[in-house]
């Protein structure tokens, strides 16, 4: 007897008509891609479980008022908000980037349970929180934790340093994350487990 072969999708951040990205999934196969999120932070840098059952990425939030919609916020609009003609910067990033311009937002690592069948999405859950930037969040092989890079220091702000960290997946809100080591000046946020 054949097995049946399970089908493959891509997950991807997508921007249309000048809005923040969201998180859209497309089929192997092609086709039309499929919005699945609404987030006034929109989506960046996704990544799927090992298993293809959970999706995580970053989204920019701010500390008070957590993980925001778009339906939510009708009357702010992120994109225009980081493209007016007269920005108000009050976070000092060492470097010039588009991390020091963000105000009050910060880049969150986001979670979502994805269903196969259905091309559906759960609700998305913030795994980080807080006044720290993080970026490239990626399951490790089992599933089990993810490693992300960030600096959760009070003075990150002004620090020109990373950290890895570990954190585990199946959490739903983040009680602690392992630091594992500092990576001075360090300009990428790319992550890689081994198999």
């Amino acid at each position: 007897a054949g097995k049946e072969l399970k089908e493959q999708e891509v997950a991807t951040a997508e921007s249309f008509w000048g809005k923040l990205p969201q998180l859209h999934v497309i089929s192997a196969k092609g086709g039309k891609p499929r919005v699945l999120t609404d987030l006034a932070g929109g989506v960046m840098n996704p990544s799927w479980s090992p298993n293809g059952k959970e999706i995580v990425f970053l989204t920019l939030v701010n500390p008070e008022r957590g993980l925001e919609f778009v339906t939510d916020t009708p009357d702010k609009d992120l994109y225009e908000y980081f493209n007016r003609d007269v920005l108000v910067v009050n976070r000092v990033n060492w470097k010039s980037d588009s991390l020091g311009l963000l105000g009050n937002y910060f880049s969150q690592v986001a979670k979502v349970a994805f269903n196969p069948v259905l091309k559906t999405i759960t609700k998305p859950t913030l795994l980080t929180e807080g006044r720290s930037d993080f970026a490239a969040p990626r399951f490790s092989p089992d599933g089990k934790r993810l490693a992300v890079v960030g600096n959760i220091h009070p003075d990150a702000d002004r620090q020109r340093r990373k950290f890895i960290y570990l954190l585990e997946a199946k959490a739903k809100k983040l009680t602690k994350l392992k630091q594992l080591f500092e990576l001075a000046e360090m300009r990428s946020n790319d992550l890689a487990w081994s198999p």
